[in-house]
Parts: C-alpha cells; sequence; structure tokens
C-alpha cells in the first residue's frame, strides 16, 4: 500500500512540474530522441518525486545520492542503420561533453551503450542508450553515484543492461 501510494503522489507530482531537473545539472545528459518514433514512455523525477520514492522503497539506501531520473523509452522504430547512427551519435555528443563510456554491446539487433560523469573522482551522471528490436530506451540518473549501487538501480527502473561491475579509474 506505501508503494501504491507513493507512485500516486509521484504521478501527481511529476504532472505538477515538481519533477523537473535542470539541464545545468552535472549529470544532465542531452539526447535526441528517433524521428518518427512514438513516445510510448516518459518518465521525470525531480528530488521531491525521488523523496516520496525513497520512503516506499525497503531498500532506499541505492537512491540516496539520487537527485533526479530521466526515462525516455520509444517505439515503433525498428532497429535500423539510422537508429544506430543517431544512437552513436548521441554518445559521441555525450563524451565531447566529458562522458566516459563503460559499456558498449552491439549484437545482432542489439545496440547499448551505458556512459558515466565523473566530476572530482565522483560519478555524478550515468546514461544508458539502448536499442533493440523496435524499441529505444533512454536513461538519465543524475546524483551522486556509486558502482555499488548502479545495478540496483538500474534493477529497479528496469533498465536492461547487461551484467557488469562498474569501477572508478576506469
Amino acid at each position: 500500500m506505501r508503494m501504491l501510494m507513493s507512485m500516486l503522489l509521484a504521478g501527481i507530482l511529476t504532472g505538477c512540474g515538481f519533477a523537473s531537473v535542470g539541464s545545468d545539472e552535472p549529470g544532465y545528459a542531452r539526447f535526441d530522441l528517433p524521428r518518427g518514433a512514438d513516445e510510448s514512455f516518459s518518465l521525470t523525477l525531480g528530488p521531491t518525486s525521488l523523496h516520496l520514492l525513497r520512503w516506499a522503497v525497503d531498500d532506499d539506501a541505492q537512491f540516496a545520492g539520487v537527485e533526479a531520473v530521466r526515462v525516455y523509452t520509444a517505439e515503433g522504430v525498428s532497429f535500423q542503420p539510422g537508429v544506430e547512427s543517431l544512437l552513436r551519435g548521441n554518445a559521441a555528443a555525450l563524451r565531447s561533453e566529458g562522458w566516459d563510456a563503460v559499456v558498449k554491446v552491439r549484437d545482432e539487433g542489439e545496440w547499448t551503450q551505458m556512459l558515466v560523469k565523473i566530476e572530482a573522482g565522483d560519478i555524478v551522471g550515468l546514461v544508458v542508450l539502448s536499442a533493440e528490436n523496435e524499441e529505444v530506451v533512454f536513461v538519465n540518473i543524475l546524483g551522486k553515484l556509486t558502482p555499488d549501487t548502479i545495478p540496483g538501480i538500474l534493477d529497479d527502473l528496469d533498465a536492461e543492461v547487461p551484467d557488469v561491475a562498474v569501477t572508478l579509474g576506469i
């Protein structure tokens, strides 16, 4: 019941603008969605919404440093060279802004890249860009993250990335 109430409140607050995330935040990532895609899911959780989430989740320690979460899912785009080119362009733009690629997966019909933004030795942002079959997913997590909490956060967000160990000093 607690989880249901917090998700309901998070939805209300998100719709009321309490989930705004400033593009000047160090872990904020800019990315372009594929043309012709149907944005089937969009979620932005800012500080107020995340406070409610921490209240609802039993193991809230993994969200302790998270300041914002942005998730976009676009469907109706087949995995083709144009989509892969867009994803590669997004990743290249992020790398030019100081993001480091920590995971790259290219398999038949699947393309995934995970990038982190490190400032003063701390992970301040995480991005997952992924395309598989007819779906493209963009995940951006802002805040002071630790390598130990990243897998749990991605799992709670149902972000499908390969099992990896994240370490600093990449």
